[in-house]
């Protein structure tokens, strides 16, 4: 029994140190990945303000005004599910005069945004309140999130894939063979190579308060991915 125990001992030593000798090291690669794709989401943010001498005036202008745009957008086919109200304020207003805080009365804010699936007829229709009030606004174009699910997905298998053609050629120029993957990482903390961009989504947006150049309709936005794979070098 102790004969039998010993060579087995022995045998399994000998097969641990066989298969290390077969291991020559490992090959790590950063695979890298760019989706794109039109924005589907249009998102549109329009800050009201009011200035006025007293407090209850400033209040009433505003909501008057408030008011009247929620109106007029859906009149245009924007109801309430599209439009919302957030940031709304009422404060003292100070102006500087030869150096000194002076109190010029109140100042209400109120901040109107739309999210919509992007239709060209929602934009003229907006525009057509923009000119009648005469308001300040950024239009933004968005990935909704069914689109940046879906396109970070299709990065990630596009980097595996990049990463797979790395390493093929990586092997061939090295003269080396590769076996089995050993690990697979996703997101940037946990590359060791160096820093790498994770899922990043670009914004196209225009700020009426500064145009020169009117761009009103989506353009191409992306998606990136990384990942890093490890494979073993065997004899």
């Amino acid at each position: 029994m102790k004969h039998f125990v010993s060579t087995l001992l022995i045998c399994l030593t000998l097969s641990s140190f066989s298969n290390a000798q077969e291991s020559k090291g490992q090959i790590e690669v950063v695979g890298i990945s760019l989706v794109k794709e039109i924005p589907e989401d249009v998102s549109i943010s329009i800050p009201l303000t009011i200035v006025d001498s007293t407090y209850l005036n400033c209040s009433k202008r505003l909501n008057k005004l408030l008011s009247e745009l929620q109106s007029d957008l859906k009149s245009k086919g924007l109801s309430e599910d599209f439009v919302h109200t957030n940031t709304y304020r009422i404060a003292e207003n100070y102006e500087y005069i030869q150096g000194q805080r002076v109190k010029k009365g109140y100042k209400g804010t109120v901040n109107v945004s739309i999210r919509k699936k992007y239709e060209p007829e929602l934009i003229d229709k907006f525009l057509q309140s923009a000119n009648s009030f005469q308001f300040q606004y950024t239009i933004a174009f968005k990935l909704s999130e069914e689109q940046k699910n879906k396109m970070s997905d299709e990065a990630i298998v596009r980097a595996v894939e990049d990463a797979k053609s790395k390493v093929a050629v990586l092997a061939k120029a090295s003269g080396v063979k590769i076996n089995s993957i050993e690990k697979i990482s996703y997101g940037k903390s946990q590359f060791r190579p160096g820093p790498l961009a994770p899922a990043a989504e670009a914004i196209k947006s225009f700020d009426s308060s500064s145009a020169n150049s009117l761009k009103l309709s989506p353009e191409e936005t992306s998606v990136s991915q990384s990942v890093l794979i490890v494979w073993e070098i065997v004899d």
